[in-house]
């Protein structure tokens, strides 16, 4: 393993997450789904909202922003710029985000957050990539509240 480089600095290492953020969020919107692919850990994990169910691997993971993405048109979406945590080989960054889609003819619309985490390879390209995401979504005030 090699080490790591010593003329790189936290906000070098935040602005390569970033960057790498950027990326796997123009990939999946442009369906370009090869790109995404290689921005993601082969053992990426990503947990769904409310920890209500677990997908593992790459192609997994991948296979889901496709089944996504061939099955609803998005219309608006933005992400707020994240906030990026680093410990040596290790990010994590947090945003905030909000979208509207059309799946199966009818009008959705969610905001909520996005985690992901990093591992930043220590050998070949010393690429960033993604190795466990979750998202949280927003809930209306009442939407969960218990009844009186």
């Amino acid at each position: 393993m090699s080490a790591p480089r010593a003329d790189h600095t936290i906000e070098d290492h935040r602005a390569e997450v970033r960057h790498t953020l950027q990326r796997i969020s123009a990939a999946w919107q442009g369906r370009r789904y090869q790109e995404l692919a290689i921005l993601f850990d082969e053992n990426i994990v990503m947990v769904l909202p409310g920890l209500s169910a677990r997908i593992e691997g790459r192609a997994a993971v991948v296979e889901s922003y496709m089944e996504f993405m061939e099955h609803s048109a998005v219309g608006d979406y933005w992400e707020d710029e994240p906030t990026i945590d680093v410990w040596g080989e290790t990010a994590i960054a947090s945003y905030r985000w909000e979208m509207t889609w059309v799946s199966g003819g009818i009008s959705e619309s969610a905001a909520g957050y996005d985690v992901f985490t990093f591992s930043r390879r220590t050998d070949g390209d010393q690429a960033w990539r993604a190795v466990w995401r979750t998202m949280a979504l927003d809930v209306t005030p009442g939407d969960d509240s218990p009844t009186d």
